[in-house]
């Protein structure tokens, strides 16, 4: 927010942060009150936009046990992506001001004051005051010496190159004959590259407890992180479902969604589970 005088001449600036309740609703209902340990946890995940209407997108979450693992309760997707990304310095407590007090708001309204980003110079624009690039601005190179790109695939390489060349292809770039003197040289041109290609990505390692024999096993299950699923996709109905296996220590877990749906919308939800024999 700017205040310019009748020149057009900035007298004042300050920045303010707009914090619009536009973020996803999620619902987050595990299907008993507490668990026994060793036992499975059926999850249901509702996630509607502030209208109500439902989402559809993709989250990851994870299951941490409480006795091992502290949850950061200062930063998550949401500060990250509305606040810390975009302003200078450290920020000790992102999350504090995203609450829904009075206090905090009025702290976030300090801290715009205080570490507000920049990123153009309004005023400066505002008055017909530009600033000239230092280099001009390159409209196009011509190359002069060019004279032909070939894109050689791998069953030509041998007729192309001679010999045996192991390789899936390669980009010939052809210049002009020189007319001075030839001199022997390496081909510093030519490098092999080899791709690692697409790869399966590997899942999460959780025991299962299905049988009596694998739930009387005597090994102990001190599990810390109990569950990450990486992407949980959203059906068009708003809905999703995660299940897993609890460990064997009585205590709470906690339960952390983020993700964006597919109309950006920033998902998260922090909740927690009771294990209690």
């Amino acid at each position: 927010m700017i205040l310019f005088d009748n020149h057009r001449n900035p007298v004042s600036e300050r920045l303010v942060f707009v914090n619009n309740p536009d973020q996803a609703i999620v619902s987050h209902l595990p299907d008993k009150t507490n668990y026994p340990a060793r036992s499975l946890v059926k999850n249901s995940i509702t996630i509607t936009n502030s209208q109500g209407q439902p989402l559809t997108g993709n989250f990851s979450l994870s299951v941490t046990s409480d006795r091992e693992v502290t949850p950061d309760s200062t930063s998550n997707i949401l500060t990250q992506l509305l606040l810390t990304s975009d302003l200078r310095g450290y920020i000790e407590n992102p999350s504090y001001y995203f609450q829904n007090r009075p206090e905090a708001a009025w702290a976030l309204d300090l801290l715009m004051c205080t570490q507000g980003w920049r990123r153009y110079n309004v005023a400066e624009w505002a008055s017909g005051r530009f600033v000239e690039p230092t280099f001009p601005l390159e409209l196009g190179a011509e190359i002069s010496d060019i004279v032909q790109v070939d894109l050689i695939p791998g069953s030509r390489l041998s007729a192309y190159m001679g010999g045996t060349l192991s390789a899936t292809g390669i980009i010939a770039i052809h210049t002009k004959i020189s007319r001075g003197k030839q001199t022997d040289y390496q081909l510093s041109n030519l490098k092999s590259i080899l791709p690692l290609g697409y790869q399966l990505p590997i899942e999460f390692y959780a025991p299962k407890y299905e049988t009596t024999l694998q739930i009387s096993n005597p090994k102990p299950d001190l599990r810390t992180t109990i569950h990450w699923q990486p992407v949980v996709q959203i059906d068009s109905n708003g809905l999703a479902s995660f299940e897993f296996y609890t460990a064997d220590e009585q205590t709470t877990y906690t339960v952390i969604i983020e993700g964006l749906a597919d109309d950006g919308t920033i998902i998260w939800k922090e909740s927690k589970i009771r294990v209690k024999n």
